[in-house]
């Protein structure tokens, strides 16, 4: 699909994933200029008349929802081909991945969540539109955080059939409401059960029930109760705990009565207004006053309760008196009995057999509270205590402990069809590890799972491998190096691949053959698919090959010129990468009987200024013009830093000869003072003679 265009408008660029019903692509909108997820009904969906037609029908009611929270419908198309929903591209992740990579979230920002999701149906709902399918997936959270709903009405569509054909419940069987699990018709309360059990997946981190196939985990959903979040989650507000327990109800009725209510419900959460837990239950009418003459209506009938008989007043304060006189007793045994008290065990990393051995002897009631895998002790081992060791309770008080039940099992998640990423979170969810290896098929996707090791189904523990082979594509392969290879056989070569040839020009080049391969596009080791094309440039041999005019060009550059023409460049004197070319031979522009290109480099270097730097430093500025360090005198200075060169000679500025040596004098304190050393007087000039001749 990659590459393609629908209806000449949207241009396939990538496949983001696939589920039961339909692969999404990211795609162009080449009219205006944006980028849009096109979903891609799957065969086995497209090729049902009747089911095509309710998609249809509800896919362009989803189309008139317009909403910040909800995933907006742009197009609905058919051809031949199949049939393509045009949507917005929401830019992020969704909820699915963000539990997976965060684990429970926080309350605050669960809440926030789950108002965004109800804000979402409430609009929907308002317009008659049913989701059917809210699940973690079809959650999106954008760059932004904003909360969108997708999948509007999709559902619905398919919501006549209660089992695909390999026996899997449509959509997500682990937000299933328990009338869809039952085949019944499904109304706003199913969406709203389905937010339920992403609220408490949202604050435990689980889902309410898990199973080992998708029928077992429908009928968890129509007979179990769940457990109460708090016990998965210590300190949640209890009217937070009531809301969700009242969400996943198992009768539709006893749910809030729409998406508004329960939004209501959770705007209150933590401000100390209790839920009302009775919102869909008839309230008890109250008898009417009686009628003129004494009599009273007809009774309306509440649920099959009748008023109660009169009782006498003294029975009654009888057994209130005896109940008060009983409490009393109860509470003064309780408070003068001796309490005998004994001091906790350490049961951690005892068994189970021994543990209770060692808190029956202390009269202590020992509970196992929960049961969790370990790779690290054996099974049935304490792994951790409540209260702690050490602490003095009572005789006879519970001593709750956590038991090992040794390495978790886990059922290997069935891949085949799933894209890459898909799988990836598929087996990181499980606690597996993902290796992949590629293979070409024309059949499959590129990025999509072939076959898997081991086989769906298996029972594995945590951490095993799951090798998925994955589709390459049709006919991927890895480019040859061509280059320096005769044209026809780099034809051959190519063809042989599934690849073409085209010339894109011809160069001289000395070191290459007539007719042989100089460039090549894309460049080697690049994977391609069958039938793209491969560039190249020959080589004209030395057809008109002239030299190259150096003159004036660094020796780095002049290499870089003769090497792309096949040519080898003679250097004569220095040879420092940035030295300049002053000659050549042959000269610009005359034709070439050889391979060689002789040139001659400066050979003079301006000495730089060297006070203030160390002898070192010095060393490596004059090696690189290719000049050294001469001698070195070192003088007694107070004024200077040990090791500062003073002066230089040659001064800063002359241009020497490549090789030339620079003498420096070092401010050096343990240098000994220089002592003057006495000279004899000069004569002094003859006193001339006051005679004067003539």
């Amino acid at each position: 699909m990659q590459g393609k265009k629908i209806f000449g408008r949207y241009e396939i660029l990538e496949l983001l994933g696939e589920g039961g019903m339909a692969r999404v692509y990211r795609a162009r909108d080449l009219h205006l200029g944006r980028e849009v997820a096109v979903k891609v009904l799957l065969d086995s969906v497209a090729g049902d008349p009747d089911l095509c037609e309710r998609f249809r029908r509800e896919a362009r009611a989803a189309a008139t929802l317009s909403h910040p929270n909800i995933v907006g419908v742009f197009d609905f198309l058919e051809s031949p081909e199949g049939i393509f929903l045009i949507m917005e591209l929401v830019r992020g992740e969704d909820l699915r991945t963000r539990l997976s990579r965060s684990g429970p979230l926080p309350v605050p920002e669960a809440l926030r969540i789950a108002r965004g999701i109800l804000t979402a149906l409430q609009e929907a709902h308002r317009h008659g539109l049913i989701h059917r399918d809210i699940s973690a997936r079809n959650v999106l959270l954008d760059q932004s955080g904003t909360v969108r709903v997708s999948d509007f009405g999709i559902a619905r569509a398919v919501g006549d059939r209660t089992l695909t054909r390999t026996g899997e419940m449509l959509g997500s069987v682990q937000y299933i409401s328990p009338e869809q699990a039952r085949g019944d018709q499904a109304g706003a309360p199913a969406d709203l059960y389905a937010v339920g059990v992403l609220l408490y997946e949202m604050l435990t981190g689980r889902l309410p029930f898990v199973a080992e196939n998708p029928v077992q985990l429908a009928l968890k959903h129509v007979n179990e109760e769940p457990a109460p979040p708090s016990g998965l989650r210590p300190g949640l507000p209890e009217d937070l705990e009531d809301l969700v327990l009242q969400a996943l109800n198992k009768d539709p009725e006893e749910r809030f009565p729409s998406a508004a209510d329960m939004l209501a419900a959770l705007q209150t959460i933590g401000s100390g207004v209790r839920m009302d837990r009775t919102l869909t239950r008839a309230q008890p009418v109250p008898n009417p006053a009686p009628l003129p003459g004494g009599t009273r209506p007809p009774q309306v009938a509440d649920g099959g309760r009748h008023p109660a008989p009169p009782r006498r007043a003294g029975l009654l304060w009888l057994m209130v008196g005896t109940a008060l006189v009983a409490l009393l007793a109860g509470v003064v045994w309780s408070v003068l009995r001796p309490v005998e008290r004994v001091e906790v065990p350490n049961l951690v990393g005892l068994s189970l057999v021994e543990a209770r051995r060692q808190a029956a002897s202390l009269g202590l009631d020992l509970r196992i509270q929960d049961q969790r895998p370990s790779e690290e002790v054996p099974p049935d081992t304490i792994l951790e205590q409540r209260p702690a060791p050490g602490q003095r309770v009572a005789s006879g008080s519970a001593l709750y402990v956590i038991v090992c039940r040794g390495r978790e099992m886990v059922t290997v998640p069935d891949l085949t069809g799933l894209t890459l990423s898909r799988a990836r979170e598929e087996v990181s969810r499980l606690g597996l590890v993902l290796e992949e290896s590629r293979t070409p098929d024309s059949q499959i996707p590129p990025g999509v799972v072939i076959r898997q090791s081991p086989a769906p189904g298996g029972q594995v523990t945590r951490g095993t491998t799951v090798v998925a082979v994955v589709s390459s594509g049709p006919g991927t392969k890895e480019l040859p190096d061509l280059r320096g290879m005769p044209r026809a056989e780099a034809e051959k070569v190519l063809s042989d691949l599934g690849f073409v040839l085209v010339v894109r020009g011809t160069r001289p080049n000395a070191s290459v053959a007539v007719d042989s391969i100089l460039e090549q596009t894309p460049s080697p080791g690049t994977l391609l698919d069958a039938g793209q094309k491969v560039y190249v440039v020959l080589s004209l041999g030395q057809q008109g090959l002239v030299a190259p005019d150096l003159v004036g060009k660094s020796l780095r550059e002049a290499r870089e010129i003769v090497a792309r023409q096949g040519l080898t460049l003679v250097v004569e004197g220095a040879t420092n990468p940035e030295d300049a070319v002053e000659s050549q031979d042959p000269g610009p522009g005359q034709p070439l009987s050889g391979t060689e290109i002789h040139v001659a480099s400066h050979q003079t270097a301006v000495v730089p200024r060297l006070q203030g730097a160390t002898v070192e430093e010095a060393r490596e500025r004059l090696e690189a013009l290719g000049l050294q360090v001469g001698e070195v005198f070192r003088v007694p200075s107070a004024d200077f830093a040990p090791g500062e060169i003073l002066e230089q000679s040659p001064a800063q500025g002359i241009e020497v000869p490549r090789g030339s040596a620079v003498d420096l004098t070092v401010a050096d304190p343990a240098a000994p003072t220089p002592v003057a050393t006495p000279t004899e007087p000069e004569p002094e000039a003859p006193t001339p003679s006051a005679s004067w001749v003539p």
